[in-house]
């Protein structure tokens, strides 16, 4: 695990990967896709800012996916646990159906916008970033080499 600057952890929390500020991965469970939602690990309330959220609150969120904005609604249950709880519109749910066709092993990234606007990108947003250059190298270096045989003497 490490430390952000404002002393915020970052790392693996239960189903939950904190990367950065703004920037969480969750690994899709049955709960994900049949209650439309996630349970939110203790240590990464920050994360949603709802670390100060009272028991039996709500507070309403929203999220895009696809270009599509979704509502949604971050949850501390009345109980003596106050165990904290994030929900997205059954739209979005229906939406995001297709990531469990390999048994809930789908990934999602969370991009917080702001603190109560999130980004949905399917995968993990850092991994994605790295595969395109990989992918253009490769596709650069199979051209090149094409030319040089095709131009080469015979």
């Amino acid at each position: 695990m490490g430390v952000l600057p404002n002393g915020h952890e970052t790392g693996h929390f239960d189903s939950w990967e904190i990367k950065s500020e703004s920037e969480a991965i969750k690994t899709c469970d049955k709960s994900f896709f049949e209650h439309n939602g996630s349970g939110i690990q203790t240590g990464i309330g920050w994360f949603f800012d709802a670390e100060d959220m009272v028991n039996g609150a709500n507070r309403q969120i929203s999220f895009t996916y696809k270009g599509n904005n979704y509502s949604g609604r971050i949850n501390k249950e009345s109980a003596e646990s106050g165990r904290l709880r994030v929900f997205w519109d059954a739209n979005m749910g229906a939406s995001l159906q297709h990531l469990s066709s390999d048994g809930y092993n789908g990934v999602v990234t969370f991009k917080k916008i702001a603190p109560d606007m999130f980004e949905i990108l399917e995968g993990k947003a850092d991994h994605e970033s790295i595969e395109e250059p990989v992918l253009q190298q490769f596709v650069k270096r199979i051209i090149t080499e094409s030319i040089i045989a095709f131009t080469a003497p015979k």
